[in-house]
Parts: structure tokens; sequence; C-alpha cells
């Protein structure tokens, strides 16, 4: 079973939040002080010998934002050490530029939560809330199909309302051939950073080809929006690359989306079969990074076995700030315990 200290995990799963987001807060009024007040600020500090007489000196000038202003008005005042007002400006620049407007940003996870279904405890669920909590859009493969699997879903999503707004969709069993290998997919999402936009869908196109067709939504977040294309390839023995030459074809399918292809592809992002998306800009958030877990860890105390997991984002209409593998092994009391959980490690990318 996982430990019960849950309260640590959010510690180890939050995204990394720029140094200078912290200064915005503190110094927003700073910030917006006009030329004047910033200058006698800077003169009682005794960093500025004499004030430049600036009161009226922009009464007939363009307006210009007061943030601005102030940073512009600074070069006319008599300074005595022109080294500290260099370093006054290089510490100013930065928070002028963080306190424009940000474009919006997004959070993805994907995870593949091995037999997702009745078989996972109520703490089990709450491990699994703690874990993902601290994303905005979440990909899941791996649903049971039958008893229990959309019930695990929406357990899931009543723990993380415990302290957010979340909801989710979940597709229909896949048209697998088999019942061994039919599953569900299923998106959940913050409401407070992301918003669904129409149906869900699984893709048809290829049905005969795929094992088990993705699973497609369209999402916004800001004024931007994705199509998450959530997808659990067949078992590395059966040659899963016969299926994923045909994600080529999406691209052109749906043009006007920016697809983002995320799930359990059960190969290495160097394969040839992911080239000719990579020619169409597509990237991997994920490079070099085992995201399988072996049974026992062997004599070094390694625990990853393969790379399996990932997240292909177009490059050409997407920037990802950064990325990572999703490691919640430390949090368990063994690795068995760990597997019980899942044998996959998440990925996750935040892109604007």
């Amino acid at each position: 079973m996982p430990t019960n200290e849950f309260a640590r995990l959010p510690l180890l799963f939050q995204q990394q939040t720029p140094n200078w987001k912290q200064f915005q807060s503190s110094y927003i009024e700073e910030i917006s002080l006009s030329a004047a007040q910033i200058a006698y600020k800077l003169q009682k500090s005794s960093i500025i010998t004499r004030q430049s007489s600036i009161k009226n000196s922009h009464r007939n000038a363009p307006k210009t934002p007061r943030c601005c202003a102030a940073f512009i008005r600074l070069g006319g005042l008599g300074v005595q050490h022109s080294q500290a007002m260099k370093k006054l400006l290089l510490f100013l620049l930065p928070l002028l530029l963080s306190a424009a407007p940000q474009p919006p940003e997004l959070t993805i996870l994907s995870w593949n939560i091995q037999n997702f279904g009745k078989s996972k405890t109520d703490a089990d669920i709450a491990f699994i809330a703690q874990c993902v909590g601290s994303y905005d859009l979440i990909s899941i493969q791996e649903v049971v199909a039958g008893d229990g699997g959309a019930q695990a879903v929406a357990r899931l999503v009543e723990a993380l309302n415990y302290r957010g707004h979340w909801d989710y969709v979940l597709s229909d069993p896949t048209n697998s051939s088999s019942p061994y290998i039919r599953e569900r997919y299923a998106f959940v999402w913050n409401t407070s950073k992301v918003r669904k936009i129409g149906d869900a869908w699984l893709e048809q196109t290829y049905d005969a080809e795929i094992a088990r067709e993705p699973f497609f939504c369209r999402f916004a977040f800001g004024e931007k929006g994705v199509t998450l294309v959530n997808y659990h390839a067949r078992p590395r023995e059966q040659q899963p690359e016969t299926e994923i030459k045909y994600f080529k074809f999406y691209p052109a399918q749906f043009p006007d989306d920016i697809l983002v292809f995320a799930g359990d592809f059960n190969l290495q992002e160097y394969h040839t079969v992911f080239n000719p998306l990579k020619k169409m800009g597509f990237l991997p958030a994920i490079t070099g990074q085992k995201t399988s877990l072996k049974r026992s860890p062997d004599a070094d105390g390694n625990y990853r076995m393969h790379e399996k997991d990932n997240i292909f984002y177009n490059g050409n209409k997407l920037t990802a700030l950064d990325s990572g593998v999703m490691d919640f092994v430390p949090f368990c009391n063994s690795l068995e315990a760990a597997n019980h959980i899942s044998d996959h490690l998440g990925v996750w990318v935040r892109v604007r």
C-alpha cells in the first residue's frame, strides 16, 4: 500500500514556478508607482543623491504606461554610482516584463494507470489524486472496459474535487478484436484552467489497423486550443509501429486542430515510425527516460525498465516550457506497492 504521508506529495509533483513571480507579487506596487515616487523611494535608500525636477516634465509628452514611464524617467535622474544604477535597472527590467500579461500555459499529464478499475482501493484513489492534482489536464490510459472502470474515474474526480473543481470525460470501450485488450480512455481536467470544447470521440478512421483506436477531445486554455489524442499502443512484442504509422495522417485529417499525442506508445521516441511526425514539427516531451517499472530493483537499485510513454506536441504551434517524468515510487512503501498503483510512471509537459 502507498504511504499515508499524502500531504507531502504536492511538494514533489507541483510545477516549477519562476522566481520572478514571487517578486511580482511582492513588488507589483513598486512597479506601478510614478517616476517621481520611485525616485523618492530610491533617494531615501541613498542610491540616488539628487532628484531631477521631473514633476512637470511629462505633462506635454505622449501618455506612457506608468510601469514603463517609471523605467524611462529613471534615466534622467542624477546617480552617484553608475554601477549601482546598472544593478538597479537589471533588477527592475524583469519585474517590468513580468508585470505584462503572460500567454496562457497548460500542463498536460499522461499516465497509464494499470488496470484502473475496482481493484483500486479508496486509499489507492486518494494516492493517485495527490499525484495528479497539480496538473491541468490529465490523459489516462488503461481504464477497465468492464465493471468498475467508469466508477474508478468518477471516484478519482470526487477525490480531486475536495480541493478544487474538476471534470472528466470517458470513452466507450475501444473496438478491439479481443476483450483482453479492450479498454476505455479518460480525460480529467481542472475546470479553473481548462475548458472542454464539443464532444470527445474514439477516432474510427483506422479502426481496422489500430487495436485500441485513439480518443480525441478538444480543449481550450485561455484563448488557445489543443486537441488531445489519448492512445495506448499494442504491446511491444506485437510491433506497435505497425499501427503508430497511421498517426502521420491525422494532421492532414484535422488541419485546423493543434494536435497533441499523449499516451503509452510502447516504443522509444527515437523509433523511425515517429520520423514523419517529427518532420511535420512534432516533438517528444520526453527523451531518454524510462517510464515503465520493473517488478524488483536491480543490484544498483534501479527500478525503471523501458522507454514507453510520451507526449508529442506540435513545436510549430506550441512552446514547451518544461517537461518531466512523474515518479511516484519514492512515496510508496515498496516497489511492489508502487506496481499495485501502476507499472508505468506518468509523463508531463507544460506548454504555451
